[in-house]
């Protein structure tokens, strides 16, 4: 197989994997992240909250998304790290963390759209 048939197919399964974590995660409202080592309250308030857990998730399938196609690693990486701040600033005020998440996944979303 040509190296770009291998990449398709890698880029394929990862999709499949993906797609069956968010929809496990989503009929659960389990979070991307392990909720037995939070500490924060953004953190917390995402673990105990159903919708929260469910947009947790479609962010990080998002950020995995335009990882994959974004131009700057290093340039993405510091976007991410300034959203979670951001997302942490919000403490457990849900209204504010479910802004941060939503506006954060559009965007997201938005750099892998042709």
């Amino acid at each position: 197989k040509s190296q770009t048939q291998q990449n398709v197919n890698v880029a394929a399964q990862a999709v499949v994997n993906s797609c069956r974590k968010e929809t496990e995660a989503l009929d659960a409202g389990i979070p991307s992240f392990d909720c037995n080592k939070v500490v924060l309250p953004a953190e917390i308030a995402v673990c105990t909250s159903k919708e929260l857990a469910q947009l947790d998730v479609k962010l990080n399938n998002a950020a995995q998304s335009a990882k994959f196609f974004a131009q700057d690693k290093e340039q993405f990486s510091a976007f991410m790290k300034t959203w979670l701040k951001n997302r942490n600033n919000c403490n457990d005020n849900a209204d504010c963390l479910i802004g941060s998440y939503k506006s954060t996944i559009d965007t997201l979303n938005s750099q892998v759209e042709p």
